[in-house]
């Protein structure tokens, strides 16, 4: 019964936390600016990837090629 109750704590707790996206503004490949919040109000889906560890390594003008 305690590791019952245990685990329910856990999962209520797990679901009780909660995050708030911070709003950033960047540009795309074509130079276009796009703003997190104003594009999910939009219908949009923002779907972020990094290939390499930094943002140095990477050279920005061969993103869309």
């Amino acid at each position: 019964m305690k590791t019952f109750i245990t685990i329910v704590f856990c999962v209520m707790q797990s679901l009780a936390f909660s995050q708030t996206a911070t709003d950033f503004t960047a540009n795309d490949c074509d130079g276009t600016s796009h703003s997190l919040f104003t594009e999910l109000n939009s219908g949009k889906v923002i779907v972020l990837c990094w290939v390499m560890p930094c943002g140095a390594c990477t050279d920005n003008t061969q993103c869309c090629k």
